[in-house]
Parts: structure tokens; C-alpha cells; sequence
């Protein structure tokens, strides 16, 4: 008998534990849902629950209940606010609001953490920006939360962005992983976004950090790979992989006439993406394409002579039991899955690999767009063809250069005509 009592209050235990792991669980997947508050032991608090960082009581308001926003930052603050609201409650004096507003407190004496909550409430309900952008800002407010959570706003400075960067760092390093510069300054320029919105709540008077010296390394510019090197590369494939090489040196060649990205050309066949009446060569974009969400809508490449030449060459070799350009060596009746094996192998023998005369896949498409530019193509086509959504101002700002006297040649179809 004494085995059967001592194990209810054991059995509650473990059930309020679970309950307070769930309902942790549920918080951070749904940051809108209201979670009941536990203290440190784990222990259910009676009628206090949190929503988006905010502790709220939940009193019986001539028999209805009604949740009460809370100025408290920490279980035992929300349980004081709490017998506040219920010493009204028994006087009498408690109105009935749908939300009670937390006391005006002086600025900067709001937490890090309930700045951030309020933020990230406010930017979800206005859904001014994309959910992607979202998804990556909140990687970094939760980082700031996790560093910071339980600082008031008065702390932060220059210098906390700085040690945030460190710890940043530090984080990492101690997984085995380094993180990129870009990577921290879009954590600051999350933080920033939320200290801009404190400004306008009067929760901070301004702003209290400068501009933030960027971290990210100016990306190198990709050299141009000359005709015959590439020439070279594709021999070697020959050569170096009897079995698959011929294959390897056709995909190079398609990369370089084509401009198509690593994966989306993996998964070309020839019924439905090589059009020999129209003389066009399809990518059909997209995540069906084989490539992310950067390859975009459908596009057509229009045949000319190195182009239609090539693919004429690759019909000839093509393998008659699959549909596609490239089949996978084991399973022809499904595209090739990688190339990084060969390619890694070509570079070696190059003697490129791992040197500052190294390259990768994407060379290849810059050296298309690269020759499109010198052949004096306008940048809204090579855009198009590139599946570039900006209508041609990146081919501008990074190509511009390759075709001197550009906008001089522009300037000359300006004529009287024009203007009639």
C-alpha cells in the first residue's frame, strides 16, 4: 500500500516535466502560441502563460477569464505582477480588458530578448518582407537572444556587436566549423533592424550603435578562361577517364555555349529540352529543372553555330537506352548525379587543383556570358539567357568592362531618326 501512494506524486512529476518540455517545444515552433510557464523545477505556475517573450495572467473577470499582459521579465516578476493583479481582483478595481498594457517603463530598461520578440511580432503580422528573409533573420535574432536575451537594451554599444562577433566565432570554432564574415554581419544587420524599431516604440531615445565595419571579404573576380585552356581541360577528361571522360568533356562544352548551371544540366534530355525544329536548347528552371530556386522560370537559348555544332557532336555519341544527355553510368534510365569526382581529377592533372589558377564549374558559365559580352549582345538578352532577373544591370556592372565603348555605341542609335 505504501508503494501505491508514494508513486502518484512520482508519476505527477514526470508528467508535469513532460508538460513543460512540450509546452517549451511548442514555443519555439510557434511563436504566436500561448505556453504555460514553469519555474525551475519544472513545476507548472497556475494562470501565468507566455506568448512572444510577454508573461501574462489569466484572473476570472465577472466569470470570464481574461489574459493580462505582464511587465515582468523572469518567472518571479511575472508571479509578483501576478498577485498584484489578483490584490485588485478581491477589491474590486480590476477592469476588464481583452489585454491589460504592460507599465510604461524608461527607455533602454526593456530586455534584448523582449525587444527582439516585439520585433519579430511586429514584422509577422505587417508581412512587409519575405519569408525567407524572415526565416534567415530569425536565425540571427535567435543567435542575439541566446548571447544577449537577458541584457537590458541601456547595455548595448559598439562594443557588443564586436563581442557578439567574437562569440560568434567561438561558437563555431568549438564544432569544428568556421563562420563566414557574411554571415555575422547579416546577424548584425538583423539586431540593427530590431534597435531601429525600438527607436520608434520610444523603448531606446536613438540608436545606440554606429555603422558596423563589414566582415564579408569582397568576393575575387573570376578569371576568364581562355579558348585553349578550356580546350585543354576537356582533352584531359579524355584522357585521363577513358570510361566517362567523352561524357565529362561534352558536359564542359555545354556548360561553356550554354551558360546553364552545374546541377539544372544534369537533368536535360533530348525529346523535351533539345529543340531541333525550333533551334533552341531549353532549361526548364526551377527545382523540376534540377537546379534551386535561382534557376527561375523556363528559358531558351538560341541555337548558334558553337552551340548547335556541339550538340549535333553529342547526339551522335549519345547513349540510345536513356533520354537524357548525361545518364548516370549505372542506371542509364536516369541523369548523372555528379561529375565533382572527374572534375577534381582533371584539375590535378591540369596541375590547377587547390592554386590560384583553380576553377570550378561556375567559370564556365562566366566564361558564356563573358564572350556574349564581347560578341555585343545586349545584357537584357544575355540576362535572360543567364536567367538573370535584374534585366541586365549585374552583366553591366561585372561584364561592362569587356566590351569597351559600349555606351558610345549605344549612344549612336539616338539619331535624328529616333526622335521622329
Amino acid at each position: 500500500m505504501s508503494y501505491f501512494l508514494s508513486y502518484f506524486p512520482k508519476m505527477e512529476r514526470t508528467k508535469t516535466r513532460r508538460s513543460a518540455l512540450r509546452a517549451e517545444k511548442v514555443q519555439r515552433a510557434k511563436p504566436n502560441a500561448w505556453a504555460k510557464v514553469f519555474d525551475e523545477r519544472k513545476r507548472r505556475m497556475r494562470g501565468l502563460w507566455r506568448r512572444n517573450g510577454f508573461y501574462h495572467a489569466q484572473l476570472n473577470v465577472n466569470g470570464t477569464p481574461v489574459r493580462f499582459k505582464l511587465h515582468a521579465a523572469t518567472v518571479p516578476e511575472a508571479v509578483t505582477a501576478q498577485q498584484a493583479l489578483k490584490s485588485e481582483q478581491r477589491a474590486g478595481t480590476l477592469k476588464r480588458v481583452t489585454e491589460q498594457p504592460p507599465s510604461i517603463l524608461p527607455p533602454g530598461k526593456h530586455t534584448i530578448k523582449q525587444m527582439l520578440d516585439n520585433y519579430r511580432e511586429e514584422r509577422d503580422t505587417l508581412q512587409g518582407k519575405d519569408p525567407k528573409t524572415n526565416e534567415r533573420e530569425n536565425s540571427g535574432l535567435n543567435m542575439w537572444a541566446k548571447f544577449a536575451g537577458k541584457r537590458t537594451l541601456d547595455v548595448i554599444d559598439d562594443q557588443l556587436l564586436i563581442n557578439f562577433a567574437k562569440w560568434r566565432k567561438k561558437q563555431r570554432n568549438l564544432k569544428g566549423e568556421q563562420i563566414s564574415g557574411r554571415s555575422i554581419d547579416l546577424d548584425i544587420m538583423s539586431f540593427r533592424h530590431a534597435l531601429k524599431a525600438a527607436v520608434t516604440w520610444k523603448w531606446l531615445e536613438k540608436l545606440p550603435v554606429g555603422k558596423w565595419k563589414k566582415l564579408a571579404k569582397k568576393p575575387l573576380k573570376k578569371r576568364l578562361i581562355p579558348t585553349e585552356e578550356m580546350n585543354k581541360y576537356r582533352k584531359l577528361a579524355v584522357d585521363e577517364c577513358p570510361r566517362r571522360g567523352q561524357l565529362f568533356s561534352d558536359y564542359l562544352g555545354l556548360l561553356a555555349y550554354s551558360g546553364g548551371r552545374e546541377k539544372e544540366t544534369y537533368r536535360l534530355e533530348w525529346e523535351h529540352h533539345v529543340h531541333w525544329k525550333r533551334r533552341q536548347l531549353e532549361f526548364p528552371g526551377g527545382k523540376k529543372g534540377g537546379g534551386s530556386h535561382r534557376a527561375g522560370e523556363p528559358r531558351f537559348i538560341d541555337f548558334f553555330p558553337k552551340l548547335e555544332n556541339h550538340l549535333k557532336a553529342m547526339y551522335k555519341r549519345r547513349d540510345k537506352t536513356s533520354p537524357f544527355l548525361f545518364p548516370s553510368d549505372d542506371h542509364p534510365e536516369q541523369p548523372v548525379t555528379t561529375f565533382k569526382q572527374i572534375w577534381k581529377k582533371v584539375r590535378k592533372a591540369a596541375k590547377i587543383f587547390r592554386t590560384d589558377e583553380d576553377i570550378g564549374f561556375h567559370h564556365l558559365k562566366h566564361y558564356f556570358i563573358s564572350h556574349c559580352v564581347m560578341a555585343g549582345i545586349d545584357f537584357m538578352t544575355i540576362a535572360i539567357w543567364a536567367a538573370h532577373i535584374d534585366g541586365g544591370i549585374l552583366i553591366g556592372k561585372v561584364y561592362g568592362h569587356l566590351r569597351p565603348g559600349h555606351s558610345a555605341n549605344e549612344a549612336t542609335k539616338l539619331n535624328n531618326a529616333a526622335w521622329d
